[in-house]
């Protein structure tokens, strides 16, 4: 039994491949199988009497070689239609072995052959007998098969515009069924109304030439459909000449949610160039470090155009000894911010500071990274140090000088037990004596201790000076006099002075001082080599930008005293020391190093300032600024002061018991009767209950429980024309000016000798 059905299979399969080669080989259609590489597999007898070759030539030719040379460039076109479709149909022009042309329908398929994948072409002779119609109707048959089952809206429209094919799955597209839209104007329909008159225009020249923009390419169109709404679609067109008229096949697909998708990334992409160039500094991304994309800022930071920057190398953009550095930065793929030079298109650098990440994109990494010109920021910080600097000198010369007040305080009252020792002892030691030449030594001794401590309370801008309207010039003159014969010849002396100068308020003592420690230091650095001593004096107008070294001085009128040596110059760590209280780099024995600090804190006192000017090898150049005023300086007198005693009641009030032991010895020899007390509040005690006991009050005014200005307070409240004399080594809280203003009649500095007490008791007492 089953011998008979395999007999009966067998049969059968062989009946239908005689009944396949029978209507193979009799086909009236040219049928040819053809592969991948477009060779000739097989071909029926039609082909070879239909163009005019034989089986032998057909089976060593192409397929596309039966074609025109412009049709068979579409070959490929088609194959891949039928990849996605199964089949293809469309009209083309074959060419006879005699060169003639042969109009032809082809419906191309693919289908197996000798178990492999293989190309079927059906050609179908296009022609206006009867028997040709019938054929043709056969042939849209099949292309209607064809347009009913792919997944694309196939429309067709004949020479009027007027639709004549629709197939299903533009119904589905449209909303429009085929009866709806059959003899109907294409564009009319489901154009919008914005585009008619164009697309009137349009089709007239088809009509005409069978040309047009559209023909033979892929356009994104607006299309409506039925129920108003609008689809995006994509129409390729192609044109058809049938019976000397044109044709128009449209395939159409949607595209709506690709071009929303497509939108969404073109905002997404403008939002993210929006950002890119508007972020402050630059902004470039790196696919091996070659730049792909970069915003506006970098090129307006390294000067390059956005087209010059897009394909260079990245690292050109840094100055070359930082690249190795950046290099193994991005190798470790470093994110934290970080300094570097940058530099730009004209080979110029620049502090730049550089951020960069690594992020995916398309399949792989990049690098984005991130420019800023700190060049600004750099500047701020640079003038940031240097004010920060200026405040700690400031600061620093501000505690020397606090120190420095305390430390003369003390040293004063050491200096006034010795000085009133000494100034007693020699004066009751014959001047005959060996002794006195002794004591007169000592003398000289304290009287350097004295200018010593002046110093220092200069330094401090604690000492109290007398202050008065003068004018420079004259000090010059009488300095350069003083100096004259102490220079070696080796060194001559330039004096530049203005005549015409505004005065100053200063005292004259401490500008000859500070005229006599700048030239002592010129002429030190030139005592060897020799050279020129310049002191210059002038008056000008300092403006706010001039005086930005020197924010907390007011612009106006300056007088300016300039000393200038031609020695060796300050080196620069130095010149940043040189204000400093005992610093020097002067021998042993050439100076203490308090000089210039005596300058600084007597100019600093007058609201002044000073600025030095040195290059190594070059000399140097002090300029004292000091504040002009606008009024005449009166002429200076002489005061002589001569020892004179009396005979009057004094009480001595000092809490150092060996300075008031002192006193008292000093007072009684120039033969005051004196009451001595080394506590302030028992000394009020005393003379609150006998105010008219004494003649005169002497006090010091630092002293613990009660100073001596209020204990002058108190005692001027009980006896308001009590004489009384407050002496102090310094002192922040009291001045001779305010001393007066209160009604204290004397105010004397420490140490005092014996003829400066003296007339000063005279002159409260008799005055």
């Amino acid at each position: 039994m089953e011998i008979k059905q395999h007999q009966e299979g067998t049969e059968t399969l062989k009946q239908c491949m005689n009944n396949y080669h029978s209507i193979f080989e009799n086909a009236i259609e040219s049928i040819v199988v053809w592969d991948d590489d477009y060779h000739i597999l097989k071909a029926n007898p039609s082909t070879s009497s239909c163009f005019g070759y034989s089986f032998e030539e057909l089976s060593k030719m192409q397929i596309n070689q039966l074609e025109t040379g412009e049709e068979a460039q579409e070959i490929p076109e088609r194959v891949k239609s039928v990849l996605e479709h199964g089949q293809a149909v469309y009209e083309t022009v074959l060419q006879h072995k005699n060169k003639t042309n042969i109009h032809v329908a082809v419906s191309l398929s693919r289908i197996t052959w000798d178990d492999r994948e293989a190309f079927c072409s059906i050609y179908h002779h296009i022609a206006k007998t009867k028997q040709d119609n019938e054929l043709l109707n056969e042939s849209e048959a099949r292309f209607r098969a064809i347009t009913d089952s792919t997944k694309d809206a196939i429309i067709m429209m004949d020479e009027n515009g007027l639709i004549s094919l629709w197939n299903p799955a533009a119904e589905k597209l449209f909303g429009y069924t085929d009866s709806d839209v059959r003899g109907k104007n294409l564009h009319t329909l489901l154009a919008p109304s914005r585009y008619h008159q164009q697309y009137a225009k349009a089709f007239r020249k088809f009509q005409q030439t069978g040309e047009g923009n559209a023909i033979n390419s892929t356009l994104d169109l607006q299309a409506c459909h039925r129920d108003g709404h609008e689809i995006s679609i994509e129409l390729s067109l192609s044109s058809l000449h049938v019976l000397d008229t044109w044709h128009t096949i449209g395939i159409v697909r949607d595209i709506t949610e690709r071009k929303i998708a497509e939108e969404k990334l073109r905002e997404s992409e403008e939002r993210f160039r929006a950002l890119h160039d508007a972020s402050f500094g630059g902004i470039a991304i790196h696919d091996q470090g070659v730049i792909i994309d970069c915003n506006q800022g970098l090129s307006e930071i390294t000067g390059y155009s956005r087209d010059e920057l897009i394909g260079m190398d990245g690292l050109r953009l840094i100055a070359p000894n930082w690249r190795s550095m950046v290099k193994e930065k991005i190798r470790l793929g470093h994110e934290a911010t970080y300094d570097v030079e940058g530099l730009r298109k004209d080979g110029s650098t620049y502090p730049l500071s550089i951020r960069g990440s690594n992020i995916p994109y398309k399949g792989h990494e990049v690098r984005v990274t991130e420019f800023r010109d700190i060049t600004e920021r750099r500047q701020v910080e640079e003038e940031r140090k240097r004010l920060e600097d200026q405040l700690m000198q400031v600061q620093k010369m501000e505690a020397i000088g606090t120190l420095a007040g305390g430390v003369a305080h003390d040293f004063n009252n050491i200096l006034s037990a010795i000085l009133g020792n000494v100034d007693l002892a020699r004066n009751l030691t014959p001047t005959t004596s060996p002794v006195a030449k002794l004591l007169d030594k000592a003398l000289t001794a304290i009287q350097r201790a004295t200018l010593l401590v002046s110093q220092i309370l200069a330094f401090s801008r604690q000492e109290d000076t007398k202050r008065q309207l003068l004018r420079v010039s004259p000090i010059i003159e009488e300095a350069i006099k003083l100096l004259r014969p102490l220079l070696p010849s080796t060194i001559d002396i330039i004096q530049q002075v203005e005549d015409d100068t505004e005065t100053i308020l200063a005292d004259p003592t401490q500008i000859h001082q500070i005229l006599m420690n700048l030239c002592t230091n010129a002429f030190h650095v030139m005592e060897l080599s020799g050279g020129t001593l310049t002191i210059s004096l002038k008056s000008t107008e300092l403006s706010s930008e001039d005086l930005q070294q020197h924010p907390i001085m007011n612009h106006g009128r300056f007088v300016i005293i300039t000393v200038g040596d031609t020695g060796p110059g300050i080196a620069p760590e130095v010149r940043e020391r040189i204000f400093d209280p005992y610093f020097t780099t002067k021998e042993v024995g050439k100076g203490t190093g308090m000089g210039l600090a005596i300058v600084h804190g007597i100019v600093k006192s007058y609201d002044g300032f000073i600025t030095v000017e040195s290059e190594l090898g070059e000399g140097t150049r002090f300029h004292i600024h000091l504040p002009a005023v606008e009024q005449t300086a009166p002429s200076l007198e002489v005061e002589e002061h001569t020892v004179t005693g009396g005979n009057e009641r004094i009480l001595l009030v000092d809490d150092e018991e060996i300075v008031a032991d002192m006193s008292r010895s000093m007072l009684e020899h120039l033969g005051y009767k004196v009451t001595v007390f080394t506590n302030s509040v028992e000394a009020f005690s005393v003379f609150q209950q006998a105010p008219l006991l004494f003649d005169v009050v002497i006090t010091d005014q630092t002293m613990p429980a009660m100073t001596g200005f209020e204990l002058a307070q108190r005692m001027l409240t009980i006896r308001p024309d009590m004489p009384i004399i407050i002496c102090t080594g310094y002192s922040k809280t009291l001045s001779e000016e305010k001393a007066q203003a209160l009604g204290i009649r004397g105010f004397a500095m420490k140490p005092l000798a014996i003829k400066d007490i003296s007339t000063l008791i005279r002159k409260v007492l008799d005055g």
